[in-house]
C-alpha cells in the first residue's frame, strides 16, 4: 500500500480492552493505519503503547488533537471526562472513531452531535455487532439469495450488574437492549414503528417485540421477537452470544455466533464457518479510514446511537406500563 493510502492517527486513552482488542487490531492494520501519537492519563502506559506502535507519547489530549502529523483520532477511553473530552477533541475538527460505550443521555448525545457538525468532525461510534463476520455475511446473503427480512427471532441472556457496580450511568439491561436494537435496525431496511415488552410468567424471561414499518414496495411489515432470559443473568463477558433466526422472502438464516451462519433456500443450504474473516473492529477501523480519505462508504454515526438508546428506553417504558410504545417516526 502506498504511503498516500496510509491514515496517520492519534490514539486517545488506553481502555481496559486495549491489550485484548484495540492493540491487536491496530497491529493487524499497520498497512492502513499509522499511529503517530498516543495519549493516556497514565504516562507509563502511553510510553509503552507508543513504543510498541512506533509512535510518540504526549501529555495532553488537546496537544495530541492539534498535531500537524495526524489526520484522525481513535478515542478508546475518555476516562472520567466522558463526553466533555469528546467536545474538547471536536474543536480540532478531526474525524473521530470512539470505542467502547458512549453515554445513553439523549441530551448529551444531541449536543455532541451538534458540536461535531459545527466543527466538521465526523464521529463514528463503535457498534461492533453490525460488523461481525456473520452479520456481514447475512447482509450479503439477503442481497443475493435470501431477500429482505420478514421475521427475526433472537434468543439472548440478560447481562448482570457488574461486581463493581453500574458502568458510568448506564444500566446493563438498557445497554444490552440498545445493542440488540441497533443490530435489528441495521438488518431491517425500514424504520421501527412500535416496541412492546411482556414478562413471560414462570419462564424467567421477557419478550420484546420490535415492529417495523411496511416496505414501500408492499408486503408484510417486518418484526423482531427477542426472548431475553433474566432468571440467571451473568456478566456480559461471560454470557453466550445471542442466537439470531432470520426468515426472509426466499429463505432463512441462523446466526449462531459472530463467526458462524447457517442458511438455506429452496435450492441451496450451507453451514459456514467464518473464523478466518476480519474481526468486527478491523472492519470498523477500515471503514472509518476509508471515510477519512474521502470515501462514501456508510458508517455508523451518533444518530444511530441515539436511535438505539431511544428504542431501549421505549422497551423499559413498555415493561413498566404493560402497554406498547408507538414511536410515530421518532426512532
Amino acid at each position: 500500500m502506498s504511503p498516500r493510502s496510509m491514515v496517520p492517527v492519534g490514539v486517545v486513552g488506553l481502555s481496559p480492552a486495549w491489550d485484548a482488542r484495540y492493540r491487536p487490531a491496530l497491529q493487524s492494520l499497520r498497512a492502513r493505519i499509522a499511529v503517530r501519537a498516543v495519549y493516556d492519563p497514565v504516562l507509563s502506559r502511553a510510553d509503552q503503547a507508543a513504543s510498541e506502535l512506533g509512535a510518540q507519547a504526549v501529555d495532553g489530549m488537546r496537544v495530541l488533537a492539534r498535531r500537524d502529523d495526524i489526520r484522525a483520532l481513535l478515542v478508546f477511553d475518555t476516562g472520567w471526562a466522558g463526553t466533555e473530552a469528546l467536545h474538547l477533541l471536536c474543536a480540532a475538527g478531526r474525524p473521530m472513531f470512539v470505542g467502547g460505550a458512549l453515554t445513553a443521555d439523549e441530551g448529551a448525545l444531541k449536543t455532541l452531535g451538534e458540536a461535531s457538525v459545527a466543527c466538521g468532525a465526523m464521529i463514528m461510534p463503535e457498534l461492533g455487532q453490525r460488523y461481525t463476520p456473520a452479520t456481514c455475511r447475512l447482509r450479503e446473503l439477503m442481497a443475493t439469495r435470501l431477500g429482505r427480512p420478514m421475521q427475526i427471532q433472537i434468543e439472548a441472556s440478560a447481562p448482570a450488574v457488574p461486581r463493581d457496580g453500574q458502568p458510568l450511568g448506564r444500566h446493563p439491561w438498557d445497554e444490552f437492549v440498545s445493542r440488540l436494537a441497533d443490530w435489528c435496525c441495521y438488518v431491517v431496511p425500514t424504520p421501527p414503528s412500535e416496541v412492546a415488552v411482556h414478562t413471560q410468567n414462570g419462564s424467567g424471561s421477557e419478550a420484546i417485540r420490535f415492529s417495523f414499518a411496511r416496505p414501500r414496495s408492499g408486503g408484510e411489515s417486518p418484526f423482531v421477537d427477542v426472548t431475553l432470559r433474566t432468571e440467571q443473568a451473568v456478566p456480559a463477558d461471560e454470557a453466550l452470544p445471542p442466537i439470531y433466526r432470520v426468515r426472509c422472502e426466499r429463505g432463512e438464516a441462523e446466526v449462531r455466533s459472530s463467526h458462524r451462519i447457517i442458511w438455506r433456500t429452496d435450492r441451496d443450504e450451507a453451514d459456514e464457518s467464518l473464523a478466518s474473516e476480519r474481526s468486527d473492529l478491523q472492519v470498523m477501523l477500515d471503514h472509518f479510514c476509508r471515510r477519512v480519505v474521502g470515501g462514501l462508504i456508510p458508517v455508523a454515526d451518533l444518530g444511530d446511537l441515539r436511535r438505539s438508546h431511544r428504542l431501549a428506553r421505549a422497551a423499559s417504558e413498555s415493561m413498566r406500563t404493560g402497554a406498547p410504545v408507538h414511536l410515530n417516526g421518532q426512532a
